[in-house]
């Protein structure tokens, strides 16, 4: 299946600036918050793997064209006006988060006046980002160092060197996973190439992150869909103190998910954080059998 190509919409909201990308479908519609530094683009390779109406965004301060910063303010009164805009064509919303587009798509359970009826988690979202041992502002500094250590020099030299995994491992390069890595980059204004986050973004998603309230990922007031990767280190136990972290995440994603039938948890082996390029097919596939679930239910 290869997606329609998108429609290009900009929203104003609450003084921030979006742009949004539509792909045409049928059913309940998807509406797509992407990872720390992510586009909308990212959504392209979702609708790929499902035939649902699909919208992707450009968080504020992500992107050429979307304005402001997604400070918690901003988010909370952003985020509903993203939704009732999905909701307008009548269709039921799912709210579908990658990494840390995880904890909006919780947020979004909050609204089924806006037609949201369940959450799709991609390996993001599932319990509190604030871990114990993660000071924010040593965050910010290890990831703003980062940002300007990896920034590009040569568009096509980025691309390649982030589809070079994709090809060690003879998985397809579409048309999607090709768009959304370009949109990855962006012009600096002075004749350089720049993420598509800028630095202050960065900041205001690492200290949102750790202001959302732990209540937030408690509870569970809609059904919700975790697709979990499950990092190995072929050793026991794991061996880095990421691994451990995420072992830990994954068990207590297991406990929270695991138990109840509205909730569903699939875990991917062997794909990385980024989920969709690797694994679009067991996620396209898992979420069409979570819909007909939640939404007859509903």
């Amino acid at each position: 299946m290869s997606a329609p190509e998108p429609i290009e919409h900009i929203l104003v909201l609450a003084g921030a600036r979006l742009r949004l990308l539509e792909w045409d479908g049928a059913g309940p519609v998807l509406v797509g918050w992407p990872g720390l530094g992510g586009t909308a683009e990212y959504f392209g390779m979702l609708r790929d793997v499902v035939a649902n109406r699909v919208i992707g965004v450009d968080p504020p301060g992500v992107g050429a064209q979307s304005e402001g910063l997604p400070n918690l303010e901003t988010l909370s009164r952003v985020w509903p006006g993203v939704l009732g805009w999905a909701a307008e064509k009548g269709q039921p919303v799912v709210a579908v988060g990658h990494s840390w587009g995880g904890y909006l798509a919780r947020l979004a359970l909050r609204h089924p006046e806006l037609g949201v009826v369940g959450a799709v988690l991609l390996d993001g979202g599932y319990v509190p980002w604030n871990q114990p041992g993660r000071p924010v502002e040593a965050e910010i500094e290890e990831g703003l160092r980062y940002m300007e250590e990896h920034r590009p020099s040569d568009r096509k030299t980025f691309v390649e060197e982030a589809l070079a995994p994709l090809r060690i491992r003879d998985i397809p390069i579409t048309r999607a996973v090709r768009a959304a890595v370009q949109a990855s980059i962006l012009d600096d204004g002075a004749g350089g190439l720049r993420l598509a986050i800028s630095e202050a973004a960065f900041q205001s998603v690492l200290r949102t992150m750790t202001a959302i309230p732990e209540q937030c990922y408690l509870e569970a007031p809609g059904p919700i869909l975790l697709l979990a990767v499950v990092h190995e280190s072929g050793g026991t136990p794991p061996a880095t103190e990421d691994e451990l972290l995420l072992t830990g995440l994954l068990k207590e994603g297991r406990e929270r998910f695991g138990a109840e039938k509205e909730h569903a948890l699939v875990e991917l082996f062997g794909v990385s954080h980024e989920v969709l390029p690797e694994a679009g097919d067991s996620v396209g596939a898992a979420i069409k059998d979570w819909l007909l679930r939640v939404v007859s239910k509903g």
